[in-house]
């Protein structure tokens, strides 16, 4: 069977590939998180299909945790100074001084600069990285519900997999 779709067949053909953004480096994830931050109508959509996990550095974790639950209770993204704020609330009982030292210098980083002209291939690649995730955990998932003769429920997943790209 020859797959035509290049996304298709890389799915297909890939089933174990990493589950993170590791193999693009720190610099790399950093400027995704920036990306969020500063383009709420590419957050928006990422929100669909990013999982914070996909973020193998811990302080972009935590980030994103917080900035997409912030979304999910507010229904909008906080501005670089909320979320600061959020952050300090979060980590104010001193339970993690080095997680909390990474983000101030990290977000120092994003403020002093706050628009990088590269962010397009970065929004481009991490896009395509988590339409590809979502793909591969609703295909993971059809395995299962095949295997319990839940049919409906296979197309029901995979329809909504389909609309989050």
């Amino acid at each position: 069977m020859t797959i035509k779709n290049e996304f298709m067949r890389e799915i297909i053909e890939n089933p174990g590939d990493v589950r993170h953004f590791s193999h693009y480096g720190k610099n790399f994830q950093e400027k995704i998180f920036q990306g969020l931050i500063s383009d709420s109508q590419w957050a928006s959509q990422m929100i669909e299909v990013m999982r914070p996990n996909f973020f193998d550095v811990d302080y972009l974790r935590f980030l994103t945790e917080k900035y997409f639950a912030y979304y999910g209770k507010y229904k909008c993204f906080p501005t670089l100074g909320l979320l600061v704020q959020v952050i300090k609330e979060e980590l104010s009982d001193g339970s993690d001084d080095v997680l909390r030292a990474q983000i101030i210098e990290f977000l120092l980083r994003v403020k002093a600069n706050p628009n990088p002209g590269d962010i397009g291939y970065v929004k481009d690649k991490t896009l395509n990285f988590s339409k590809r995730q979502a793909f591969k955990s609703a295909l993971e998932k059809s395995v299962d519900l095949i295997q319990g003769d839940s049919f409906e429920e296979v197309i029901d997943l995979m329809k909504n997999a389909f609309k989050r790209s």
